[in-house]
Order: structure tokens, then C-alpha cells, then sequence
């Protein structure tokens, strides 16, 4: 996958299985714990990941937890259906009430390049994550390693998604990275910058 490939409500993800993964569980044994047994990830992510964490870890930052990467179509598919169980109008308007769960297909978790990290303690993903020492640390180093936060929380209107303050992006090159973070940009505003 294009590391700047576009998920979201007006761009599906391609019904594809990406190629290049690698297994968390061995790519980045010794810099985080993974949530579960064989979470998947595109593997330039992985080893900008372990570079990111290897380097948070040189400063005494460390505890990392990965708790979700690549998802499958139909795993995402559960998920939104038990969102729909509990609200039928679940995700209707997104731009207006933005989601936590996405619908199958408009999931980035399908393209490998997405990860959900957190710490022991905030397992069920919260936003005061954003407050602790390792949510400080990623805000301020994800750029350098190629990453982005991808759902800000002043950009709920225009991602249709939660501010997600775990939930890191690869786009593949630090100056990109850099420039949408610097410039306080969504990945969406970013991509509309460019020339077509």
C-alpha cells in the first residue's frame, strides 16, 4: 500500500489483503507488548515503530503496549456491528457526531500502516492517554519517524472519527510527517494540498 493511501468514509480501502506484513509478535519482540498473539503490520511501519519505541526507550520512556494494527474487513465488520446493536443510527452522520468504530472498508487499520499504542492502564483506550508521559513523547517524536496522530481532536468534522490520541498513522517520510504536524493538518487536509 501507498503509505499516503486515503481511508475514510469517501475512500474505501481496496478489498486486498496488503503485502510486505510482518508478524508484531517477533518484529518488534523487546520494544512493546502486544495486546494479543498475532497482530499484523506493514513491515516499513514496523521498523520505523521499532525505531520510534527503541528511541523513546533511550529517554526512559517505555511500557508500550500495541494494541491494534492491521484488521481484516471482516473483523471490522464485528466491530461496527456491535456498535449498531447498541445505537441502529450509529455512524449515519460522522462529520456531525463523529465515531470510535469504523464501518468495514473505511477502516485504515486494513492497510497495516495504522496502530493503536497505549500504556498498562489505559487498555481500553482512552483519551487521557494523551496527558502521560508516553502520549507527550509521541505527540512530540512520531513526526521523525514517519508517523502522524491521525484523528486530532480539532479535526473530528473533517475525519468523522474521535479525537484518538493512541492511534498513529504511517505516511512513510518524516518530511511529511513533519509538515502535517507542524502545520496542525489531518492527513485528509494535507492530501487536498497537493497538486493533482
Amino acid at each position: 500500500m501507498d503509505p499516503l493511501i486515503l481511508v475514510n468514509f469517501e475512500n474505501p480501502c481496496p478489498d486486498v489483503i496488503p503485502g510486505g506484513m510482518v508478524c508484531a509478535d517477533t518484529a518488534l519482540a523487546g520494544v512493546l507488548t502486544v495486546a494479543r498473539e498475532g497482530i499484523w503490520l506493514d513491515a516499513r511501519c514496523a521498523a520505523a515503530l521499532a525505531d520510534m519505541l527503541e528511541a523513546a526507550r533511550d529517554e526512559g520512556v517505555d511500557g508500550w503496549i500495541l494494541s491494534s494494527g492491521y484488521r481484516d474487513h471482516d473483523y471490522q465488520r464485528r466491530l461496527y456491528e456491535r456498535k449498531l446493536e447498541q445505537d441502529p443510527h450509529y455512524a449515519d452522520d460522522p462529520y456531525a457526531h463523529p465515531v470510535a468504530v469504523m464501518p468495514p472498508y473505511v477502516s485504515e487499520h486494513a492497510t497495516g500502516l495504522a496502530v493503536d499504542l497505549t500504556i498498562q492502564g489505559y487498555e481500553s483506550l482512552e483519551e487521557d492517554f494523551a496527558a502521560t508521559v508516553q502520549g507527550i513523547w509521541l505527540l512530540r517524536h512520531c513526526a521523525a519517524y514517519g508517523f502522524i496522530l491521525r484523528y486530532p481532536a480539532d479535526k473530528e468534522s473533517v475525519t468523522g472519527v474521535v479525537y484518538e490520541p493512541w492511534h498513529f498513522r504511517y505516511v512513510g517520510s518524516p518530511e511529511v510527517a513533519g509538515y502535517i504536524m507542524e502545520n496542525g493538518l489531518c492527513l485528509e487536509e494535507y492530501l487536498a494540498q497537493l497538486p493533482e
